[in-house]
């Protein structure tokens, strides 16, 4: 799904039917991998695509305890809010 600035397309495992929505989301704040890499270097850099954590990538490694696809909106991960819609 195309979504405005300033939301995320995600799918949430539990709403049925599971489908792409937009959210509103932020990234962890501070956020960085073990090589100093942000959220946003994961999107521009394609390690992520339309707000999910591709399968065939490996590298989704844990720092101090949180992983990219938990950190990062367009990995799939970040701070999911409700949406007024």
């Amino acid at each position: 799904a195309q979504c405005a600035g300033g939301y995320v397309s995600q799918t949430i495992p539990v709403l049925e039917p599971q489908r792409q929505q937009c959210f509103m989301c932020d990234d962890l704040t501070d956020w960085v991998d073990a090589k100093g890499r942000t959220c946003q270097y994961y999107i521009d850099n394609k390690l992520c695509r339309d707000g999910a954590w591709p399968a065939n990538l490996d590298n989704d490694q844990p720092n101090a305890g949180v992983r990219p696809s938990e950190a990062c909106c367009g990995c799939g991960g970040g701070i999911i809010f409700s949406t007024p819609f």
